[in-house]
């Protein structure tokens, strides 16, 4: 019987490894050579993408529900880079990296964008004041325990946010003992957070909208979720 020799398996070792090689320069090559978009602002503060695609950018207060992957470059003195949202079409929608509230979003100017009370939301996440946000209370959502009491809640929240006859409140406030930001949640809109921020003071509880600049008092509204009481009265 013929064995093969030290010599000729090495040869075939080297062969492969040679293929191995060669099909991971390929893959990053491939990878690589995937077109980064380019854009750059126009005089009247648009941002046109070399695509044909004229984006406007949302006022601080509309935030991206999750970053996706990179998608295009703003060219000039400060480049930046862009990313979906999602996978929702970067032809729509798309975002700066993710900064907290600072993050910015861009849409697509044949889109026309939706005021708070025009997105109709059904979720609202309580959020600790930080880069890396997190929620430590929900209203609404698929999780609810009491739907219909979560939408009350909501719709209550947003009327008082929208009332421009309400007083326009003091703000920032100089007795808040704790911040959150509410983050504003439509299945409509799935690419953006309409972002509040929610303080609670002792002299009340207020909710300051940066898009509209107005501050209102909402009262007790959103403390049993922050209590954990809703869940108490639910399990009770």
């Amino acid at each position: 019987m013929m064995t093969a020799s030290p010599e000729s398996s090495v040869i075939k070792m080297k062969r492969f490894l040679s293929l191995i090689l060669a099909l991971t320069i390929v893959a990053v090559s491939l990878a690589s050579c995937k077109k980064v978009v380019k854009m750059e602002y126009t005089e009247e503060g648009d941002l046109h993408a070399e695509n044909g695609i004229v984006y406007k950018y949302a006022p601080l207060g509309y935030e991206p529900t999750m970053q996706g992957e990179e998608y295009g470059l703003i060219e000039g003195v400060m480049e930046e880079k862009l990313y979906k949202i999602g996978d929702i079409s970067p032809k729509e929608w798309l975002t700066t990296e993710y900064a907290g509230s600072a993050t910015l979003v861009f849409y697509n100017a044949a889109l026309i964008l939706p005021t708070l009370s025009e997105m109709k939301c059904d979720t609202v996440f309580i959020c600790e004041q930080d880069v890396n946000t997190y929620s430590v209370a929900t209203v609404g959502g698929e999780d609810s325990k009491d739907l219909d009491r979560d939408r009350e809640v909501i719709e209550k929240l947003v009327e008082a946010v929208c009332d421009t006859e309400a007083e326009n409140e003091i703000w920032p406030r100089g007795d808040a003992k704790e911040t959150f930001r509410l983050k504003m949640y439509s299945a409509d809109w799935p690419a953006i957070y309409y972002s509040l921020t929610y303080a609670v003071c002792s002299g009340g509880n207020y909710v300051y909208d940066r898009v509209t600049k107005r501050c209102v008092n909402v009262g007790e509204l959103l403390t049993p979720y922050l209590e954990n009481e809703v869940l108490a009265d639910v399990d009770a």
